[in-house]
């Protein structure tokens, strides 16, 4: 063969190498060329585990109440309470994660409604014990975080007083609008009960949003970054689930079944 011909043929080679060595680099690094979506298709193909979480439907607004007014009354006896209004807890992506229900001792009517209860929170520092106390209510108020969708845990955290972002409500409040002439604060936004939870900034002449949350450290974000941050969290969550073998996918897909029935059946017993 003549040299002219062997370095065509090996020049071939090489080509076919790059080639073959570029598609197994694209396949295993699919994730992060093709994202998540396709990633999850193709492993959907090649016998991947793929499972989709689910809320279930809403709960309603007096379901949830009735729910929070149970744990409220069987964990502060003898005492009865009644309810002094909710907050609607939103996610980073709109939608409602928790209902937080405020209440009262019967016989506690100094504050019987969330705006008193806001501004009176406005008057006290939480610096110290007796500031506190008179801040958050916390001998005679009592909150309780729900959940707000039928997949979702009943209870989802409980606690005396009101809660921290409500007792910081109007202090933001007024910080934003000192701040932003033609803002104010808008939704209560929380992706997690036990982390941040922040106040949506909205334009005064027609709250809509913009954007824009701020925390109790008054520290101004994009909603964005958090709804980004909870797309990484779920995509991890895929990646983990894809690692599955079949008979483990498919114990935790059914344990999921399972486990959305009898939270399920739970709320159920609060509409009968």
């Amino acid at each position: 063969m003549k040299n002219s011909q062997k370095g065509f043929v090996g020049l071939l080679l090489i080509i076919v190498l790059i080639i073959i060595i570029g598609g197994v680099t694209v396949y295993f690094n699919k994730d992060n060329i093709l994202g998540n979506s396709a990633a999850q298709y193709i492993g959907s193909k090649l016998g991947a585990c793929i499972i989709e979480e689910n809320r279930g439907d809403t709960v309603s607004t007096n379901v949830a109440q009735a729910v929070a007014l149970n744990q409220v009354n069987r964990n502060n006896t003898p005492f009865n309470w009644v309810s002094v209004g909710y907050y609607p807890m939103y996610g980073s992506s709109g939608e409602i994660n928790y209902y937080a229900f405020v209440f009262r001792k019967t016989e506690y009517i100094e504050f019987t409604t969330l705006d008193s209860l806001e501004q009176n929170a406005s008057k006290y520092s939480d610096t110290t014990q007796d500031g506190s106390d008179k801040k958050y209510q916390f001998n005679d108020v009592a909150s309780v975080l729900t959940g707000a969708a039928s997949g979702d845990a009943l209870i989802i955290r409980y606690y005396r007083g009101i809660p921290e972002i409500v007792g910081k409500k109007v202090e933001i409040k007024k910080y934003v609008e000192n701040k932003y002439s033609d803002k104010t604060i808008g939704n209560i936004i929380s992706d997690s009960p036990m982390g941040k939870m922040y106040f949506e900034i909205v334009n005064k002449s027609n709250n809509g949003v913009t954007g824009e949350i701020i925390g109790l450290d008054y520290a101004v974000t994009s909603k964005s970054e958090l709804a980004n941050y909870q797309t990484d969290v779920k995509n991890r969550k895929n990646k983990q689930y894809m690692s599955f073998d079949q008979k483990k996918c498919n114990s935790y897909k059914q344990a999921l079944i399972e486990k959305e029935e009898d939270l399920k059946n739970q709320w159920g017993k609060y509409t009968q």
